[in-house]
This record gives C-alpha cells, structure tokens and sequence, in this order.
C-alpha cells in the first residue's frame, strides 16, 4: 500500500505530468479561440460562398496540425525522442504509411479542390449520375445533397477526379406547327416569357427566337436563369405556362419534348 500511494503521489506531482496537461490544455483552448473567430468570421453575409469554403477548409487543415503538434509535444516531454522516433519507425512506418495513403490522398485532392476552384459551398454539381448541392467540405470528405431525393451523400475526396457544375441556365424549347403564322407564335412565346418572369424562383427569362426548323415543327427558344436547385421545379412550371398560353390561343403543342438542359 504504501509503494501505491508513493508510485501515485509521484505521478500526481509530476512535471512531465502538468506540462502534458498544460499542453494539452493550451492546444484545447487554442482551438477553440480559433473555431470562434472562423465562426464570427463566416456569420458575416457579405462572404461569398468561395470565401466561405476556403475559410471552412482552412480551419480543418489548422485543426489537424495542431493536433499533430500537440500529440508530438507530449510525447517530447515525457521522454521520447520523436526525431529518432520518426528516423526508426522502418518497417513499421511502411506500415503506417499504406495506412494513412487515402488519408493523404483525401487531403491532397481536396487541396486541388480548393486550388483549382472545383465547386464551393452552395453550388449545384452532376456527380456519379446525380445533381447534388454540396452541403458541406472539408480536407477529407465533401457532403452534397440530391436535389431530387433529399439524400445525403458523402464522397471521399480522393474519389472526386471529375465533377460538372451545374450552371443556372435553363432552356426551355417551344415547339409549334408550321401552320401557325411566325408573328403570332413569337407574340406568344413573348407572353410566355413575362409569365414566366413573374415566377419566385426566376432571375430572368429572355426570349431567343427561332432555335429549329424540322420536318415537322418549328421550335422557339427561352433562356431561364435560376438557381440550379430550383431548375426541375421551374421547369414544371414554365411547361404549365406554355400549355396555358397554347390553350388560351386554341393551339396544340406538337409532339416534343419542351426541356432541353
């Protein structure tokens, strides 16, 4: 009992002891100082959604490094020789090293990510198959949002060598039939064009004029600008438009499809 209380009373007074628990503490507490003024820094709403992603990105790489220092200086002050450490981990910082390569591989292509300005986020992107909104990044893993089911789906970086970014033009075709004069269908294709300008989601909707002459129709060309989340939605509702429009001037809509993206 007694060789107890001595083994704990040196290790509760002990230097090596305190100055890990200071380090600790400090790299704690610099952490959090840090995560506050990012915090501050991404609550202001004039940062655009690049600043935005780059900060989030910055403030990952910084947690990690300080983790890695703070672990490195532990192990210091308690003894170990974290030079001669490193030098001698042989076969087993191979090991080690195949361990961490995706890691490695994570953060190398999430900083080419970042570099090469793939996407922020925010932005709608065509992935794997899906148009997703990117939810979240960081130097490991990007989060995006099916904007068709609501999934949430979670994608090593490493696995991201190619990604579209979805644009907020949306084209939406008008066919007609040859037989209705061209001054009549541009008038209402205009009226197609302030209907649907009045819709929430809108930026703006121009109408292009003649975009197809085919054997059997003749197809007139709007440019909807829109966020890209909102494209499928307003593309619903501008084919309403139209069907409105052709109803109301007794015209049939030939055969077609009126989305083009």
């Amino acid at each position: 009992m007694e060789d107890f209380r001595e083994t704990l009373k040196s290790i509760v007074f002990s230097k090596n002891l305190w100055a890990s628990i200071a380090v600790v503490a400090v790299a704690v507490g610099l952490w959090f100082l840090i995560k506050k003024l990012f915090i501050r820094f991404l609550e202001n709403k004039d940062r655009n959604a690049k600043t935005k992603t780059h900060t989030k990105f910055i403030a990952n790489l910084i947690k990690y490094l300080i983790l890695i220092f703070c672990v490195l200086t532990v192990l210091q002050i308690n003894g170990v020789n974290v030079s001669s450490l490193l030098t001698g981990l042989g076969v087993a910082g191979v090991v080690v090293g195949f361990a961490l390569q995706d890691i490695l591989k994570d953060i190398i292509m999430g900083t080419n990510i970042i570099m090469d300005n793939f996407f922020n986020v925010g932005d709608v992107v065509r992935y794997g198959g899906i148009e997703a909104k990117i939810i979240s990044f960081n130097i490991k893993v990007t989060k995006m949002q099916d904007v068709d089911s609501g999934d949430i789906l979670t994608v090593s970086n490493r696995n991201i060598s190619e990604i579209t970014k979805v644009s907020e033009l949306l084209c939406v075709s008008v066919p007609a039939s040859y037989e209705v004069p061209a001054d009549k269908m541009r008038n209402i294709c205009e009226e197609i064009k302030d209907r649907v300008n009045k819709l929430k989601p809108v930026k703006k909707c121009t109408f292009e004029g003649t975009q197809e002459l085919s054997e059997t129709r003749i197809s007139y060309m709007l440019f909807i600008y829109t966020k890209p989340e909102n494209k499928k939605p307003v593309m619903r509702s501008a084919n309403g438009i139209i069907q409105d429009v052709f109803s109301e001037n007794g015209l049939k809509i030939p055969s077609s499809s009126l989305y083009k993206n």
